[in-house]
């Protein structure tokens, strides 16, 4: 029988998570520790990384026109239409797009509402790909497909977690992610991990990647450390989109090396700060919902939507994207 859902907290007295990095501010994922493990995918690793390179794909760069592309016309995306994965595209861009969960669509449930499946959007967008799709046979930990205000989303508790297929092996060029969550703080103001894209195959502090951490209402952004912070960004008590644009990485002998990282809470720049570089390597265990690094660590909340990239946006295609986020996935 599955779990009531409720938030467990564990100790955890050897976790590097510094006080000044939990100061006071609104955050709206207030507290959600959005763990993600940058690995990419890559040409060795085809299911990680949406799958063979499509003629319309090849030869693009990063920094190139990465308008979305025009694959059905204006009069295509009225009315119900507009929600279609193909219509939905034309808002943002799409190049160099790696996964996009949508749970408005492609996700697979039991009778009782339980998630089997969350099927990757992009073989929608770029048929002959093969998509990153989330999964859990678990009956215990699968989390629930629910309805409200918004939507469709996706709900999790306590021991709810979607497993990833293995890759994401390299960001060379950078990392974009961006999530639309709800949490469901608990008494500390913390909600728990919402991604983790994979355990690095080395275990060292340049194979570890980076993470975004929303903690009792500040937001961190770490690669290895705590080495971004930014506090009084938002309330944490409803819909909300937090992305992070990782610079790529740039060749450096020597571990641990700096890039920038910008994160933005809706479409405005709460901290720009040195990481650590990316490194490369395929990843096994991503996952949703759960923490690879501190398995002990869960979300607890309702994810409504996620894109990852796998370059560092341009900041005006970062706030597009947001944008796009923020329109789907309206405050209450």
């Amino acid at each position: 029988m599955k779990r009531a859902a409720r938030r467990i907290t564990v100790p955890q007295p050897t976790r590097s998570r510094s006080r000044w990095a939990i100061v006071t501010g609104a955050v709206a994922l207030a507290s959600c520790t959005l763990f993600v493990d940058t690995s990419q995918l890559g040409g060795e690793a085809p299911g990680i990384d949406g799958g063979p390179v499509l003629p319309a794909e090849s030869g693009a760069e990063a920094g190139a026109d990465v308008a979305a592309p025009d694959v059905v016309s204006p009069a295509e995306c009225e009315g119900a239409a507009a929600s279609s994965t193909e219509c939905l595209a034309k808002r943002f861009p799409t190049d160099d797009l790696i996964m996009w969960l949508r749970a408005d669509d492609g996700v697979e449930t039991t009778a009782d509402g339980h998630v089997t499946v969350w099927r990757d959007a992009l073989p929608k967008l770029r048929p002959g790909t093969v998509g990153n799709d989330a999964k859990q046979s678990n009956s215990a930990a699968q989390p629930l497909r629910v309805t409200d205000a918004a939507g469709a989303t996706v709900a999790f508790a306590a021991d709810d977690v979607l497993e990833l297929p293995p890759g994401f092996n390299d960001f060379s060029a950078g990392l974009s992610y961006f999530v639309a969550v709800w949490p469901q703080l608990d008494g500390k103001g913390t909600a728990g991990p919402i991604l983790a894209l994979g355990r690095p195959p080395v275990q060292d502090e340049c194979a570890r990647l980076s993470e975004l951490t929303i903690d009792e209402y500040s937001l961190d952004y770490r690669a290895e450390t705590d080495v971004v912070f930014a506090a009084g960004v938002s309330d944490g008590r409803g819909w909300d989109v937090f992305s992070a644009v990782h610079e790529g990485w740039k060749g450096q002998a020597k571990c641990p090396a700096a890039t920038t990282a910008t994160l933005r809470v809706g479409d405005a720049v709460a901290k720009t700060g040195p990481a650590r570089t990316l490194t490369k390597g395929v990843r096994t265990e991503g996952r949703i919902g759960r923490s690879w690094y501190y398995p002990e660590d869960f979300f607890n909340g309702k994810i409504g939507e996620i894109l990852v990239y796998r370059r560092a946006l341009e900041d005006a295609e970062a706030v597009q994207v947001a944008r796009y986020l923020m329109a789907r996935w309206p405050r209450p």
